[in-house]
């Protein structure tokens, strides 16, 4: 209670030389502090105001509240306002043609205090109501103050630490739809790492109380709508942000004002040593686009005489239109391109001497005080630098050439600091002079010298030396009557002899081809492109083995669709078997037998492979003369019933003979024609025997089943009479091998079922007729009475009374009859009112109407029934309902 009233008689006290209740003047601020030694630190509150609102000063004295890390109150402290701190930051933006209310006034309230050490370190805070009403982003921006904090960690008073600095101030306004760059980076007297991050602004004092300490946590400010965040301050599809350097960067895409908070986090080897927040308010406007100085250059010139080129890349538009570009160089020299509307354009200057220099670049408009500039550094040096070699080589050896480097680089001006060898752009030397083993004759030799001015020069030399690539490795073994080259795509830079002399037609080809005849050794010499001062001797020795024999079956004829085939060489350790004579398709690998599968006449390919890889080659033809027959599907046959067997000849060149024969079955037609006619008295087997004129044969047989017993049936009903308009089922006996047809189909419904429906209207036989899977069959039938009816009582009935009180008996009311063919229903109250209706039998009255049950009462009811017969039906009657 104590500590309450010390904060609010403050606060009271301070009120009394305020100007203004509310300081809606206020766009932003931020506290640091300084370590001054023995626990003494120097607080400094920065506050921004837009000084465009007349009569709106800052504070005279302002409370800065010191907290410990559980948010208890440690200090109050009044700071008085020194007018000498107030300062006019500069608009970043002074050619746009923005209403002149656009300036930014920065007062700085300084107070030294001493802060022991404290477990969790201290929270320096400042709050102040209220804010610009016109702000975008927050909800009821002017009764939402400000807060404004540091937190001192622990390794800030144990280490005696300063807190992060701003570099600078965020400029005040931002164009519409125009990208913003700015640094915001911080300075660290201490050299710690700093983070930059994005923080929700924070609410703070009230508008009945604008000056207050209040204890930490502080509440964050209410963003306004949905499209406002910490993530996207600004609104828009590209939203404020800032990278690991600092540097802030958005494109706002609405005009207002806008509330941004961000925070620098101070880290060192024991984490979080500090934590400076900043908040600011952004004037988004619709602005004129300026010119923009800016010109590109290469920093490091080594042009012999000093010349460099400056690209002007400056920017601009016509709505203020550049006059001239200026540009000035410190050693003394003025360049304007008087009248130049040609952004893209270059200038080169000649500096005297060597050294460091400054260029800069002014866009200059008609308007004096619109105008852009930027300069660069650049260091121009001489450029006497020259990179050459020569070199030598050794192309004796077969498979590499050896080259010595000999480094001739010179620089006038400088010293030449260091070499980089590149050969084939992937080994790397750093020697002078290096040695180089080439494993081609053709090589990319690339030189880059350093002198002492950072200058670099590069020479280029492709390098072509013939060099050995003798393919003498002949095979071991070649087969007999093959041709073989010896030293395959050899250099035709060298001179080769071949011996001896009567195996080559031209014994200085560089690429011979023999015919491998029988084994033997052949020498070949090789002198350079020098002549006699390099020559190579080399051996080359080929062995030839014997010839492979091979012998087959030879063309055949066979029976089968399948047939086993052999070859046989004494030499052959392997065997292949193919359709073509390519060997493509292999069908067996490995063994000198195969089995082939014949369709008509097939030539087969047979390759028999020695030890040594070589093979012969042999073919042979087998024609296939199968007899191929069908005979008919198995019969089934009732007794003293007849049919016909038939056998199909399926390859009509062939001249077959036949033979029918059969153990116990009578056969009634010739035994040597493809068709018979048989009569058999008990399940049969016919056998047939068929034989083409290759003396190829084959047998096959027919099955006939033969029944000699009707097919039982038997026809149920559960009643022989119903009256007209009834169904009844008709139940004969299943069979799932059984056919079934019933007669007198027009009151019959599923004639070709066993169960089916009917629904006579007279007195009506029906017959079935069944046929089991022999083709034996039974007849049946039954007959049906239909009764007399009348379409009146007792035939129909109403009861006169129900008790729907759920018991289960007697629950519905409903009309009974039979042969009705059309119903009609209604019940009404005693009043008139119609409570029920029905248009069928199976629905009934359960005594409800509209869902809730009737009392016990007596109702009227008006019935009406259509008749099968045609007749209709009138009553009117009565109901009770008992409970």
């Amino acid at each position: 209670m104590r500590l309450i009233k010390y904060i609010l008689l403050t606060t009271i006290s301070l009120l009394l030389y305020l100007p203004n209740g509310e300081a809606n003047h206020l766009i932003g601020g931020e506290i640091t502090y300084r370590c001054l030694g023995g626990n003494n630190f120097e607080l400094s509150v920065h506050l921004y105001r837009d000084c465009g609102n007349p009569g709106q000063d800052f504070d005279p004295v302002i409370q800065i509240g010191i907290f410990d890390a559980n948010n208890n109150v440690v200090d109050t402290l009044e700071v008085p306002f020194d007018n000498v701190t107030e300062q006019m930051l500069p608009v970043q933006f002074s050619c746009v043609g923005v209403p002149s209310d656009i300036c930014i006034h920065r007062a700085v309230y300084t107070t030294t205090t001493n802060l022991p050490f404290s477990s969790g370190g201290y929270i320096i805070s400042h709050q102040r109501c209220c804010r610009d009403p016109g702000v975008t982003n927050i909800v009821d921006a002017s009764n939402t103050g400000f807060t404004f904090y540091t937190e001192i960690r622990e390794p800030a008073l144990l280490g005696c630490n300063n807190s992060a600095v701003f570099n600078s101030v965020p400029p005040y306004m931002l164009c519409v739809n125009q990208p913003m760059e700015f640094d915001h980076s911080a300075t660290d007297e201490d050299n710690n790492f700093l983070v930059y991050v994005l923080s929700d602004p924070l609410a703070g004092g009230y508008p009945s109380l604008p000056t207050t300490v209040d204890a930490p946590p502080y509440d964050s400010i209410n963003w306004a709508g949905p499209f406002y965040n910490i993530n996207n301050m600004l609104g828009g599809a590209n939203p404020l942000s800032i990278n690991s350097d600092g540097i802030l960067t958005a494109t706002p895409q609405t005009q207002g004002k806008f509330a941004v908070g961000l925070s620098v986090y101070e880290f060192g080897g024991n984490g979080i040593i500090s934590v400076v927040r900043r908040e600011f308010h952004f004037v988004v406007r619709d602005c004129q686009k300026v010119p923009v100085a800016k010109f590109e250059v290469d920093n490091q010139t080594c042009d012999p005489i000093l010349s460099v080129e400056f690209e002007n890349k400056s920017e601009g538009n016509g709505w203020i239109p550049v006059k001239d570009f200026k540009w000035e160089f410190d050693d003394g020299t003025f360049l304007i391109e008087n009248g130049s509307v040609d952004f893209d354009t270059t200038v080169n200057h000649t500096y005297p001497t060597p050294d460091d220099y400054n260029a800069l670049l002014i866009a200059e408009t008609e308007n004096p005080f619109c105008r852009d500039s930027t300069y660069k550094t650049l260091t121009v040096t001489y450029d006497s630098l020259s990179a050459d070699f020569d070199f030598t080589y050794d192309n004796c050896s077969s498979g590499f050439v050896s080259f010595q480097f000999e480094n001739t680089s010179n620089d006038d001006y400088s010293n030449i600091l260091g070499y980089e060898w590149l050969f084939n752009n992937d080994i790397t030397s750093f020697l002078e002079e290096p040695f180089y083993n080439s494993t081609t004759g053709e090589m990319e030799v690339r030189l880059i010298a350093v002198n002492g001015q950072g200058c670099a020069d590069t020479v280029v030399k492709n390098l072509d030396i013939p060099m050995i690539t003798l393919n003498l490795d002949a095979p071991e073994n070649i087969c007999e009557g093959t041709n073989f080259v010896l030293n395959e795509n050899g250099s035709t830079d060298f001179q080769y002899t071949w011996s001896p002399n009567d195996q080559f037609p031209n014994p200085n080809e560089v690429s011979p081809v023999i015919l491998a005849d029988s084994s033997q050794i052949f020498y070949v010499t090789i002198l350079n492109e020098l002549g006699d001062t390099c020559m190579l001797e080399q051996p080359v020795e080929i062995h030839v083995p014997p010839s492979v024999e091979l012998m087959t079956v030879g063309d055949t004829s066979v029976c089968a669709h399948e047939v086993d085939v052999w070859a046989t060489s004494p030499q052959a350790v392997n065997y292949e078997w193919a359709n073509d004579m390519e060997f493509d398709d292999i069908f067996q690998f490995g063994s000198y037998t195969a089995t082939v599968l014949v369709e008509g006449t097939q030539t087969v390919f047979v390759r028999a492979i020695d030890a040594y890889d070589c093979s012969a080659t042999e073919s042979f033809e087998i024609t296939e003369n199968v007899v191929n027959i069908l005979t008919g599907d198995d019969d089934q046959l009732c007794r003293g019933d007849t049919t016909q067997v038939m056998l199909t000849n399926l390859d009509p060149d062939h001249q077959l003979s036949i033979l029918w024969s059969s153990e116990n079955g009578e056969i009634l037609s010739d035994t040597t024609q493809s068709v018979i006619t048989v009569a058999p008295f008990d399940p049969v087997v016919y056998h047939v025997r068929a034989a083409n004129q290759y003396g190829c044969e084959t047998e096959d047989s027919v099955f006939i089943d033969v029944s000699a017993i009707a097919p039982p049936l038997e026809i149920n009903i559960q009643n022989d009479s119903i009256y007209p308009g009834d169904e009844l089922q008709l139940l004969a006996t299943y069979d799932p091998n059984y056919t079934y047809f019933w007669s007198e189909e027009s009151t019959l419904f599923g004639n070709t079922i066993h169960n089916p429906t009917v629904a006579p209207l007279e007195n009506t036989t029906y017959n079935l007729t069944v046929r089991d899977e022999y083709g034996c069959v039974n007849l049946g039938a039954v007959f049906i009475v239909v009764k007399d009816f009348s379409c009146g009582e007792p035939y129909l009935f109403v009861p006169d009374a129900f008790t729907p009180n759920g018991d289960g008996m007697n629950d519905v009311l409903y009309v009974r009859g039979n042969a009705v063919n059309e119903v009609q229903m209604m019940i009404y109250n005693k009043w008139g009112n119609k409570i029920f209706e029905t248009n069928s039998l199976d629905e009934g009255w359960d005594g409800t109407f509209a869902g809730k049950p009737l009392p016990p009462d007596v109702y009227s009811y008006y019935l009406h029934i259509k008749c099968f017969n045609g007749e209709d039906y009138f009553k009117r009657g009565d109901i009770t309902i008992i409970k």
